[in-house]
């Protein structure tokens, strides 16, 4: 399975850092995990994207993801179309 990178933008600081906890924590494939102010950044396995979804769900939280093949720089992900992006927005 193909591993890909994931830029993360959260609500706020303080939930940027707790997904970077959630994912740091987790018994999957990561990479060059890392967070600044409201993004985290890591390069993992798709399975990655349930588990940010089940975070926001968790913490009532907005996350936007961006996810592309780890083989691409993200302009070139954007430029030819690879770039892919989720919303899960769980706010009350």
């Amino acid at each position: 399975m193909s591993n890909y990178s994931f830029g993360i933008d959260c609500d706020s600081e303080k939930t940027a850092q707790k997904l970077l906890d959630y994912v740091y924590n987790l018994d999957l494939y990561q990479d060059g995990l890392d967070v600044f102010d409201l993004r985290v950044s890591v390069i993992s396995k798709p399975s990655l994207l349930d588990e940010v979804k089940r975070f926001s769900e968790q913490l009532k939280a907005h996350v936007v993801v961006e996810i592309w093949p780890e083989n691409l720089e993200y302009d070139e992900a954007e430029a030819s179309g690879a770039l892919e992006n989720k919303i899960f927005d769980f706010k009350p």
